[in-house]
């Protein structure tokens, strides 16, 4: 909580459901592909040493211009939704402030749905980024 941003890599998630996989790792393809379902997704499982606000950002791309989904973003008991705003190509990445939240100390999942999948494929997800925030 005192640190520096945390980032939560697909590749060091759980895929959940039907369709959706990993790229093949190399530069600019470490990111999920096949994102085609409202049930699939990605789950992390982390431990929080103390209470401590994060804003949330997901650094993504998507491979075709109509990629306009929506998804929730949810960290424990908070939740954060968000839609995809379309990058020009699938190596440009883009990343999207989501909210921000407070979470409390414990272990917790963060996961990322889709809830409208638009334009065929949601988005090619990079990682999550948790940046430490004051506490208000």
């Amino acid at each position: 909580a005192t640190g520096g941003t945390v980032y939560l890599h697909v590749f060091d998630g759980r895929l959940i459901g039907p369709g959706i996989g990993y790229g093949d790792g190399k530069r600019d393809r470490d990111v999920t592909t096949g994102w085609t379902r409202v049930e699939s997704g990605v789950d992390w499982s982390v431990r929080l040493a103390q209470r401590a606000r994060y804003r949330v950002a997901l650094d993504y791309a998507t491979s075709r211009t109509d990629n306009t989904g929506a998804f929730v973003v949810t960290l424990g008991n908070e939740q954060l939704t968000g839609r995809v705003q379309p990058t020009p190509n699938a190596t440009t990445f883009a990343t999207l402030v989501v909210g921000e939240v407070t979470l409390g100390a414990g272990e917790i999942t963060i996961t990322v749905r889709a809830t409208d999948v638009g334009g065929g494929e949601l988005m090619r997800l990079r990682r999550i980024a948790l940046t430490p925030l004051p506490e208000r």
